[in-house]
């Protein structure tokens, strides 16, 4: 690793460092599973109604109104706390939706432990909780559920209350062991439950895989429409500011010749020239962000060459240190101009935050699969409140004048853009470290 040192006065920039956190689309997406499973059951437990109606009172067999209301009532109440979880827990959601599929398991192996056990053909009701589970739960939990219906499965071949109406398909003491119709039931049982385990599991996953990458692409989509939003906007700014600005500079100068003897104006005018000219830094920036934000085409470019690029968009005097992680040679084929301004972008909020005496230093990391560039600073770190709303367009906690709040803004637009990743730790009073990955080339 090698660093190269160079001093120079604060430059300011806008935006702020930030953090990136845990979105909410997966508790969103976690609530609506949720949702959906509730809605389910209550389905089933009104057709476990009309199926007990039928079976009770038109097929003639022995009626337990306590056991079938008691299962019913356990049931229904389990979907209304169900529900009541699923819409505060959050992150949560699955565990609970896990634990109510594994009650109507234990409370359907009940019932069939009243109606002749392995001998009810609604003993196959086992698989569709299985299905329940590959469908709004993860692997792991579709493999409990598969495992405990298994289970009460098995355990119904020797407890359960025989139906005489079923007794053709149960064991009969001159048999050894099971009859073929039974072991025939028990291996599609174990069949049919391993394979709706792992594909309908899988098919789920890909399922959801294809909803997050659309999601993505939305979002990305939008951000585009921003980005070219800001350009429209900050370019029209620029160039409307531009004439009234120079006209108020041009009437300053005139006035300073022509009131030339009276001191005690001329304070005044020095003031006015002083803020007429920080006008037109600001409007330079901006017109300098609008190129930015129209867009650029990829193209490759060294680890060095990028570091040269934000050494020379500093000022002289910045106390910055340089340094690569890796062979300085390595390139990426990236958005180089918008690369560099993110990181002078950083640099700069850095060289704010940081007291007289600490630098700031840019490191270059060179990984398999890109180039991680890491800025960090001592300065006075940021609160949670700043985090909050830090990255929105035009936001900056900076005095008026020095900051547009559009710097870090850019910088996750630009990350989003290329396929790559930003991240930032920081907490109040221990500085700041921001990262951003650059993949190999830009994402298609």
């Amino acid at each position: 690793m090698f660093f190269v040192h160079r001093r120079a006065s604060p430059a300011l920039e806008g935006g702020t460092a930030t953090k990136n956190s845990p979105g909410p689309g997966l508790r969103r997406s976690e609530s609506v599973k949720g949702e959906g499973l509730v809605r389910i059951r209550w389905a089933a437990f009104l057709a476990y109604l009309c199926v007990s109606c039928v079976v009770v009172w038109l097929l003639g067999l022995p009626a337990f109104p306590s056991a079938i209301v008691g299962a019913l009532s356990v049931g229904a109440l389990s979907n209304i706390l169900l529900l009541f979880f699923v819409r505060r827990s959050g992150a949560q959601t699955r565990i609970w939706c896990g634990a109510a599929l594994s009650l109507d398991t234990a409370l359907l192996a009940g019932l069939l432990y009243l109606y002749g056990g392995y001998t009810n053909p609604f003993s196959m009701m086992f698989l569709v909780y299985v299905t329940l589970a590959a469908f709004f739960l993860n692997a792991r939990w579709t493999w409990w559920i598969f495992s405990l219906s298994l289970s009460l499965f098995v355990a119904l071949f020797f407890f359960h209350v025989p139906l005489e109406q079923l007794s053709m398909h149960a064991m009969h003491g001159s048999q050894e062991g099971f009859s073929l119709h039974l072991h025939g039931m028990l291996i599609a049982f174990v069949v049919i439950g391993f394979l709706t385990s792992f594909f309908v599991a899988r098919l789920a996953r890909d399922l959801e895989e294809r909803s997050e990458e659309l999601a993505r692409l939305a979002e990305r989509e939008q951000e585009q429409k921003r980005l070219a939003s800001l350009a429209t906007l900050t370019a029209g700014a620029a160039h409307e500011l531009a004439t009234p600005i120079g006209t108020l500079t041009l009437i300053a100068e005139e006035l300073q010749q022509d009131l030339a003897h009276e001191p005690h104006l001329q304070g005044e005018l020095a003031v006015m020239q002083q803020e007429l000219l920080r006008c037109e830094e600001v409007l330079g920036r901006m017109r300098a962000q609008s190129s930015e934000l129209s867009g650029e085409a990829p193209v490759r470019a060294a680890v060095s060459e990028v570091l040269e690029g934000v050494r020379a968009a500093l000022r002289e005097g910045d106390d910055v240190e340089f340094g690569v992680d890796g062979p300085s040679e390595a390139a990426v084929k990236t958005l180089k101009g918008s690369l560099v301004s993110s990181l002078a972008a950083l640099v700069r909020n850095g060289l704010q935050a940081s007291p007289k005496g600490r630098p700031v230093r840019v490191t270059a990391k060179v990984l398999g699969d890109g180039v991680e560039f890491v800025v960090r600073d001592e300065g006075s770190g940021m609160s949670p409140e700043v985090l909050c709303r830090a990255g929105d367009p035009f936001f900056t906690t900076k005095e008026p004048g020095k900051g547009l709040g559009l710097g870090l803004f850019l910088v996750k637009s630009f990350a989003s853009q290329v396929g790559g990743r930003f991240s930032v730790q920081s907490s109040a009073g221990s500085g700041t470290k921001a990262s951003l990955f650059v993949p190999q080339e830009v994402a298609a």
